[in-house]
């Protein structure tokens, strides 16, 4: 099905740049980026909650954030006032040190560069934005302390991995790598190796590996334009910031994705009701992730798993990125709550589920976008465990795939921070486009001097999935 985009061979950008335009890159760039911090921001009200606490401190939601006046607010108890209200959390943080470093290498990834700002971060945190760092994790604190991590930080990870027996794989590479698919996202080998770099300085596990190159390789086929949704404003329904919409699903509708997928069609009795276990699989994003796990197999089955927990390691992560439901995933299991795969689950099965089925299920005149991205971050939040983590790759997938445009303005605008954010977001923007007109022109003249190439009237051929 992907035969024509899913190869070992580099994809000359002309293939892809009639896929979307700029314009459209720059929504999904960062709708990635605060899709991701929202979803951390959103996702710190039931850190390290059981599922039982979660339900029992916010019910189904909605949890108040933002610019929202309506729902539960977010506790200030011990672990979460360690934060200002409405901020993310290290998790976002590492992010924008990977978007810091790709600005400073004029966007060729350097991860010796990264460790050092990862380094400094511990001690400084943010200081552009006076932000301290707070809350990272026993793999990135054990990691970079070791004393050869700024000449060698994938040698001092490796070590740091087996002297734990080779049983250390938590959520803390997944949870900062989705900006890398955007970063060349015509060129899936690059793709690659950026996610397994990055991952690498401070996570060896072959489980945390392959979590990051899931999660990078999705973002970058949704750059090239799959997962395509509706765009409501064409119907003149939604002022672009997921509000005021009114929209009639034509679920019979060959066109839409809903027509090729099985889906529950339960009415909930009110949008706090709605759960994504009821949208169905959406099978084009389902196959597309069943091809990435089948084509980068090797990098859970080429290193011995020393884990007794994990006898099938192809089985292992199947389980959790194909799960039956949410729940399947138990994100709140005691002493996994920070396991890779968890958060990678958690965000792999929203972004295969029938987003245009899943409006069909919120009331006439609520049916946006941005509603529908406020219960599925809700929802995983509900879940418990690592929530904060395991939102942020729910959020980073998601808001890819909306775009900014469709993220819900109380929630984008509501975010602390949310200007420096944008900031940060447009200056990404604006290097990932740079290469990608640099790469599309040096094609178009390699071709021309060779003569056998058939020119479309916007100089690109699009990508065929079909």
């Amino acid at each position: 099905m992907y035969e024509n985009i899913l190869t070992n061979e580099t994809q000359p950008t002309s293939q892809i740049s009639g896929t979307l335009s700029h314009d459209e890159i720059r929504d999904r760039i960062k709708g990635c980026l605060f899709g991701a911090a929202i979803g951390d921001a959103v996702g710190l009200a039931a850190e390290f909650m059981s599922k039982k606490v979660a339900r029992k401190n916010y019910g189904k939601g909605p949890i108040q954030f933002g610019l929202d006046t309506e729902g539960t607010p977010i506790p200030r108890d011990y672990w979460r006032s360690a934060w200002d209200p409405n901020d993310f959390t290290d998790d976002t943080d590492q992010q924008l040190l990977i978007i810091q470093s790709l600005l400073s290498t004029s966007g060729q990834l350097s991860y010796h560069d990264f460790a050092t700002r990862l380094k400094a971060w511990l001690s400084i945190g943010l200081p552009e934005i006076q932000k301290p760092c707070v809350g990272s994790g026993n793999t990135i604190l054990s990691t970079t302390a070791h004393t050869d991590f700024l000449k060698d930080p994938h040698s001092a990870a490796e070590y740091i991995w087996q002297k734990s027996g080779q049983k250390m794989a938590a959520n803390g590479a997944v949870m900062r790598t989705a900006v890398l698919g955007c970063l060349q996202f015509w060129d899936e080998q690059v793709v690659r190796q950026n996610a397994i770099d990055v991952a690498k300085v401070t996570h060896r596990d072959p489980r945390c590996l392959m979590s990051c190159v899931i999660v990078c390789l999705t973002v970058s086929f949704l750059m090239r334009g799959i997962g395509r949704i509706p765009d409501l404003r064409d119907r003149g329904q939604n002022d672009g910031g997921g509000r005021n919409v009114s929209v009639e699903i034509d679920l019979e509708d060959p066109t839409q994705p809903a027509a090729t997928s099985t889906f529950i069609t339960s009415s909930p009795t009110s949008i706090n009701d709605i759960s994504m276990d009821m949208f169905g699989p959406d099978l084009e994003l389902t196959n597309l992730i069943g091809e990435i796990i089948s084509r980068h197999s090797d990098i859970v089955t080429s290193t011995l798993i020393n884990d007794p927990l994990v006898d099938d390691p192809m089985a292992e992560l199947n389980r959790h990125c194909f799960p039956e439901t949410l729940s399947k995933l138990w994100l709140d299991e005691s002493k996994k709550v920070g396991y890779t795969y968890k958060s990678l689950g958690a965000g792999v099965y929203p972004i295969t589920r029938n987003l245009v089925n899943g409006l069909s299920f919120f009331p006439e005149g609520q049916r946006t976008y941005g509603n529908l991205f406020k219960r599925m971050i809700t929802e995983v939040t509900l879940e418990g465990g690592d929530a904060d983590s395991n939102a942020t790759v729910t959020g980073a997938l998601l808001g890819c795939r909306l775009g900014k445009s469709q993220l819900p303005r109380e929630w984008v605008q509501g975010v602390k921070h949310h200007e420096w954010l944008d900031e940060m977001a447009e200056k990404f923007c604006e290097l990932v486009i740079r290469d990608l007109n640099a790469g599309f022109s040096n094609f178009n003249e390699k071709e021309k001097r060779n003569g056998d190439y058939d020119y479309d009237d916007d100089g690109g051929i699009g990508i065929d999935i079909d």
